[in-house]
């Protein structure tokens, strides 16, 4: 057991195990095994839990309200695993290969995440392959993101690597092949292997995992592969932005450029460099010609290209209705945004923006002002956003 839950999942002991045939199931005995997956795949997808077109009640700025902050609910059904022997073995990994892991408020203490990061088995921690973080500008333009996802061993992941427990007490790896990541030991294997390669686990004189350990050292386990991370998603609410509380007229309007480190609220030049980059795109768009790859060496691209395996990256930008002018300046430079993925012959393009808007919740921001606006603080009254969905893909570079 580990702080409480199986170092390994049931099905690794069930799949030595005779399974009853089903004969009278249609979705055992009837349909395939391609239709089956599609059944599992849709029941075991979250829907609910990370809405574009709603509010992050943990990126609010309402501590002068007593409203309770609750997660979203998710509609996975979970019940499905419970069936029968035969649909858990199948689809027991699904509900967390192909639904982000949600983290609500990055730079809280203790950040509020989906499923929770400190009830995560070690099995379940490996099978994660996809992140959803909120955070604010001044978050994703210095390093605090970037030492976050160091903690998710993107490299390691993509060589190939198992995730075992390791005491919990323990801040950093002390050898040379487990890597502290959260709770969990990560540990390098060589391809090719499946899940379930055994690993020693530590005893009270020795805190990380191994495999092959020169000396026997307590008892081994099977191991869960750590999956590569191939999608992320960024977001920044109404409030997450520098200029969120400015004039919708005035000079300070919002600005975003992965190549854009901090500067403050003051003296941002950021928009009229975004602005000149994109009619460079445009130019170059018109004469039917390609604008040349970048490679950031500063600013959050930097930071977005240390994913070797990212397939799909997604930036969800949410605005007041009285900035959506400013919105749609800022997704519609996102377009000549690229991201050449380091030391891979990939790189990421603007796929599409998708245009949504919603009606928050009467005093979803509590009652206060900043600088000369307020909101939220009119009686009967429902804030109104803009949100922009900016997708970008996985494309092979051209020689």
């Amino acid at each position: 057991m580990y702080r409480g839950w199986s170092v390994e999942p049931l099905a690794f002991t069930l799949k030595d195990k005779p399974i009853a045939t089903q004969e009278k199931s249609p979705l055992c005995s009837t349909l395939p095994s391609e239709l089956r997956q599609i059944i599992y795949e849709y029941a075991l997808s979250d829907c609910t839990r990370s809405p574009t077109k709603s509010g992050n009640p943990y990126r609010r700025h309402d501590s002068q309200t007593k409203t309770k902050k609750r997660r979203p609910s998710s509609d996975i059904a979970i019940n499905l695993l419970r069936s029968c022997r035969a649909v858990y073995l199948e689809s027991y990994q699904l509900p967390l290969l192909l639904n982000p892991f949600i983290i609500y408020n990055l730079e809280a203490t203790d950040p509020v995440t989906s499923p929770s990061l400190f009830r995560l088995a070690p099995w379940q921690f490996g099978l994660v392959q996809h992140l959803d973080i909120s955070l604010q500008q001044f978050t994703l333009e210095t390093d605090e993101l970037g030492a976050y996802l160091d903690f998710w061993r993107l490299k390691e992941r993509h060589r190939g690597a198992v995730v075992a427990p390791r005491f919990y007490k323990s801040a950093k790896s002390v050898t040379e092949h487990a890597l502290a990541s959260f709770n969990f030991g990560i540990l390098q294997h060589r391809l090719p292997y499946d899940d379930g390669v055994k690993v020693t686990l530590p005893c009270k004189g020795y805190r990380f995992p191994e495999i092959k350990p020169v000396k026997p050292r307590a008892t081994t386990a099977r191991a869960m592969r750590a999956r590569p991370i191939t999608g992320l998603t960024l977001r920044l609410s109404p409030t997450d932005w520098w200029t969120w509380g400015s004039d919708p007229k005035g000079d300070a309007r919002l600005g975003l450029h992965p190549g854009f480190n901090t500067g403050g609220v003051e003296n941002r030049e950021l928009p009229i460099y975004m602005y000149s980059e994109l009619q460079v795109w445009r130019t170059f768009s018109k004469s039917g010609g390609r604008a040349e790859t970048l490679r950031y060496k500063e600013g959050w691209g930097a930071t977005i290209a240390k994913f070797p395996d990212l397939k799909v990256f997604e930036l969800v930008l949410q605005t007041f209705e009285d900035k959506k002018e400013q919105l749609d300046v800022v997704a519609a430079c996102a377009q000549t945004w690229n991201f050449q993925l380091t030391d891979q012959p990939y790189h990421l393009v603007w796929s599409e923006t998708e245009v949504q808007s919603y009606e928050g919740e009467e005093g979803a921001f509590g009652v206060f002002s900043n600088r000369s606006r307020s909101y939220g603080c009119q009686a009967g009254k429902r804030p109104l956003f803009e949100v922009r969905v900016v997708r970008f893909k996985r494309v092979r570079l051209e020689k």
